[in-house]
């Protein structure tokens, strides 16, 4: 696991924050550019799966992917697996232990529909993609027409898209994560699934309009569900991309740190992410470029 030190980085912040902030991007574009050539130096199909845990980064992650294949001369495209989940009133939906929803077992796919798209996709032949709407938690009326380029690639990206059991035997592609910890003064770290988590409460909080106290409460099942259906799968990929980047800390800062509650049943979890981000040096969003992978989870925050 690569360390970041958050005192050294906190000094280049203070030196030069908006330097400090592109070597960052400059590394992650770096590390985008490298899963591209393992992709093409690799390429047999004409659909890559793109696999990682909730809070990677995936959806952006996929988007530079495109844009450095389209770069290197090969048509790309997205396609997002969640649009492929089964609606409450198509049920019954899987649950788990508690007998609760499981949120992050693969059975909430229609798999079958998945499995059919991907096959149309391998031969080149158009699809008419679903759409779900997650405001109402169904798939809705409507589908558009996807059409492969003949030469390009098509990027399929979700959570259980390196499961074999989802995508079938023969997929393969890449795993994108974040695989980098936080190293505080004293020798603490803070690890990979907790910057995950800070992505997620950022998220929500901006996009969703929910209360970090909802983020924290799902944890549990979130790790879960990476250590079931998630993580077991990384192996088939062809390459990682690590999305971490060390100035994240700062950010989180600044949009994060206010709303973590001091209390209650998250008490624990709450204090450690409080000790981490009270060590890095604040980041304004106005000083995280319009493209970065990281307005996925702060939106137009500062812009």
């Amino acid at each position: 696991m690569k360390m970041y030190d958050i005192a050294r980085t906190g000094s280049r912040l203070l030196l030069d924050a908006r330097a400090e902030i592109g070597h960052c991007e400059e590394q992650l574009s770096l590390r985008i550019a490298a899963a591209c050539r393992a992709v093409l130096a690799a390429r047999g199909a004409n659909v890559v799966m793109l696999s990682g845990p909730s809070g990677a980064g995936k959806t952006t992650t996929a988007q530079l992917l495109c844009r450095e294949l389209e770069r290197c001369g090969v048509p790309a495209l997205a396609l997002s697996m969640d649009d492929y989940f089964i609606g409450h009133s198509q049920g019954p939906l899987p649950v788990d232990e508690q007998g609760c929803v499981d949120l992050e077992s693969p059975e909430r796919l229609d798999i079958p529909l998945v499995r059919r798209d991907i096959g149309r996709l391998l031969r080149g032949l158009p699809i008419d993609a679903p759409r779900f709407d997650f405001t109402l938690q169904e798939r809705a009326p409507k589908t558009h027409r996807l059409h492969p380029h003949a030469q390009g690639i098509v990027l399929f990206e979700g959570i259980h898209a390196l499961n074999p059991d989802v995508a079938g035997p023969a997929c393969t592609g890449l795993y994108a994560d974040t695989d980098s910890g936080f190293a505080a003064p004293d020798g603490s770290v803070l690890p990979p699934d907790r910057l995950r988590l800070l992505r997620r409460i950022s998220r929500d909080r901006i996009f969703r309009g929910r209360e970090p106290e909802h983020t924290l409460r799902m944890f549990a099942s979130v790790s879960r569900g990476e250590r079931l259906y998630i993580t077991p799968h990384r192996h088939r990929a062809l390459a990682c991309i690590d999305t971490a980047m060390a100035y994240e800390l700062g950010l989180y800062r600044t949009l994060v740190l206010p709303y973590l509650p001091d209390g209650g049943e998250h008490a624990a979890l709450c204090a450690e992410l409080r000790w981490f981000l009270q060590k890095a040096v604040p980041v304004q969003p106005c000083d995280v470029p319009r493209d970065s992978l990281l307005r996925e989870f702060i939106g137009n925050e500062g812009l």
